[in-house]
């Protein structure tokens, strides 16, 4: 039921989500009186043409992920026109639910890419109807995913309310990475470096929460079925040595037999939805796929990206006090597209003002390829958690029921 295919569908279409909801936001929070006279210009104006390089290719690569999950849908169902009976179904439910919002998300974001492009004309307002109604089709599509599985009982793993947290902030910082990404390889990045800076600052925020997310959903599983904090702890320590071959014991070796023994342990009262639950649990922090876990997404998807995110949002930071520096050495104004981060204080009575440069900028190439990596580890992030959360919640529960 849950294959490979399930798999993309879930990635592409909580990526597309989460890069419609960004674009949708960048475009709510854009200064509309500068942006009036480009779209009055259908965007062929030189101010709009930087708007245009930002926004469409963003919405381009955001709605042919929407797409290309569509397509692995309906791959999936086996035949199209399944798809529209989900879509028809007089029966509420989060699949057709879920049908719509794909649906829906792509239209609108097809829609605002074409305005974007200067295909279309609008008016400043009817772009931010249609900005809001995106973001609002969007982040049901990213969220509904992660409610899907939680309202399915019989996968005990998936049914958390901490799974569809998890889930919409991974689409979240996919969608950011969607940008950031585009924005850096069209040429965008040269003008907007005041988005792309804050940016980097949200990313690590989505980023820090997605980590409690996750640690929340393994903690209220495993406790929910009996499990002790302390067997969890050793768990996630067998788990974790696999990284570290050359200081794990071998008491600490994810060994097979013990995890078993580890995952049945628990509670008199304890049933097979208990037990399932624990080897989940099990199966993911320690398990023989364990590697893929903390090597993949926590080291590669969470804690790469997170410290490049910082690097460049502090990158951005010392370049604008370096501006203000020489602004105040020169009396003229900053340098324009730098963002507005607090610059250097102004030194106290009876102390001479400080004369320490700022940390010498990053270039503009390696600002470019610390985005781009930032950006690719997120997004291998965001399969990973899909991949390994599917992977474990349904073999240990295939095996307890046979």
């Amino acid at each position: 039921m849950f294959g490979d295919l399930v798999v993309g569908y879930l990635f592409l279409g909580g990526t597309g989500a989460g890069g419609c909801l960004v674009c949708a936001l960048m475009g709510l929070l854009a200064d509309t009186s500068a942006l009036a006279p480009a779209l009055a210009a259908r965007l062929r104006t030189g101010e709009g043409r930087r708007w245009s390089r930002l926004f469409a290719p963003a919405l381009t690569v955001s709605a042919a992920c929407l797409a290309v999950g569509i397509a692995c849908l309906a791959a999936d169902l086996g035949r199209p026109d399944r798809l529209l009976l989900l879509m028809v179904s007089p029966t509420p439910s989060y699949i057709s639910l879920g049908a719509w919002a794909l649906v829906v998300c792509l239209g609108l974001a097809a829609l605002l890419a074409a305005v974007w492009r200067g295909a279309l004309a609008v008016r400043p307002g009817a772009l931010a109807t249609l900005e809001a109604l995106t973001a609002l089709a969007a982040l049901t599509t990213a969220a509904y995913t992660g409610l899907l599985l939680a309202s399915m009982p019989a996968v005990p793993l998936w049914c958390t309310p901490w799974l569809p947290a998890l889930f919409t902030l991974s689409a979240a910082s996919c969608g950011i990475a969607l940008v950031m990404a585009t924005a850096h390889l069209t040429g965008a990045s040269a003008d907007f470096g005041v988005v792309l800076a804050r940016l980097a600052l949200a990313d690590g925020a989505l980023i820090a929460l997605e980590a409690v997310a996750v640690a929340a959903a393994i903690v209220a599983v495993w406790l929910a079925a009996g499990g002790s904090l302390a067997d969890l702890a050793a768990a996630i320590s067998a788990g974790a040595a696999a990284l570290a071959p050359a200081v794990a014991t071998p008491a600490s070796a994810a060994d097979p037999s013990s995890l078993d023994a580890l995952a049945a342990a628990p509670a008199a009262a304890a049933t097979l939805t208990d037990a399932a639950a624990r080897a989940s649990v099990a199966a993911l922090v320690a398990g023989p796929g364990a590697w893929l876990f903390w090597g993949g997404f926590v080291l590669a998807g969470l804690v790469i990206p997170l410290g490049l995110d910082l690097v460049l949002y502090a990158d951005a930071g010392s370049r604008a006090r370096r501006a203000a520096l020489h602004a105040r050495d020169t009396g003229l104004d900053p340098a324009l597209g730098l963002p507005a981060i607090r610059g250097p204080r102004p030194p106290r009575a009876g102390r001479a003002p400080s004369r320490r440069a700022p940390a010498p900028p990053l270039s503009a190439s390696v600002r470019a390829l610390a985005a781009l990596a930032a950006a690719g580890c997120a997004l291998v992030g965001g399969l990973l958690i899909r991949l390994l959360v599917v992977g474990a919640g349904l073999q240990p529960t295939i095996g307890v029921i046979l």
